[in-house]
């Protein structure tokens, strides 16, 4: 497996947001400083975010410093049941952001520490990425439809049909937060590129190895 792109790594952040601030003081110094701090280009007008249609704070274009020194655009959302936010690099350096984006209202603007909140955290990544070949585990309970679908097309003009992904998900029915994992070919790339995208509320470092995964023994054909 060769790694292409994070195209989003998401961290959010769970938990009610006004418990940062119980003592009710003014947020207008807190979002200047973290639009300052962050340098955020895209962003809201304080009008817009005191506005009564408004249900929450977009920051777009900003920028954070990772553990490694590099300098990484990230994005931040702010509701009133948790904090959104995304990088392109891995979802270890968005909670690093979202760490330092509490920790520095909490030493700047004394509010609550991130600690003390009863966060609960969910991911979404996405990656872009290529494969050696084809996984073949399912080929036994594929191969006779893909034949009898490429039987309703001119297969010496388009090629015969081939499996474009897979997409695995919990029980609707068991949660009310069900997660999924979804693998398949980029659209409109021809098949021996072996390009793929997947989805999956999971941490980059975790998917990528999952991903990793489609390129064992038991993946290839026999």
């Amino acid at each position: 497996m060769k790694l292409l792109s994070v195209r989003v790594a998401r961290s959010v952040w769970l938990f009610p947001t006004d418990y940062l601030n119980p003592n009710g003081s003014s947020v207008i110094p807190v979002i200047e400083g973290v639009i300052d701090r962050y340098s955020f280009l895209v962003r809201p007008s304080l009008t817009e975010v005191f506005s009564s249609e408004n249900t929450g704070l977009e920051l777009k274009a900003g920028t954070f410093i990772t553990q490694d020194n590099m300098p990484v655009h990230v994005s931040l959302s702010v509701y009133r049941d948790g904090m959104v936010a995304d990088t392109q690099s891995s979802t270890k350096d968005t909670d690093l952001f979202l760490e330092d984006v509490l920790t520095f209202l909490s030493d700047s603007f004394d509010m609550v520490p991130y600690s003390e909140l009863p966060i609960n955290r969910t991911y979404l990544s996405e990656i872009h990425f290529t494969l050696n070949q084809t996984p073949d585990f399912f080929s036994n309970l594929t191969d006779s439809f893909i034949e009898n679908s490429s039987s309703y097309i001119d297969s010496d003009k388009l090629g015969e049909f081939q499996f474009m992904g897979f997409w695995l998900a919990t029980d609707p029915g068991l949660s009310n937060n069900p997660s999924s994992i979804r693998v398949e070919r980029v659209i409109d790339v021809p098949f021996n590129e072996n390009r793929y995208f997947s989805s999956g509320q999971i941490k980059t470092s975790e998917h990528i190895e999952l991903l990793e995964g489609l390129e064992t023994v038991d993946c290839q054909p026999k």
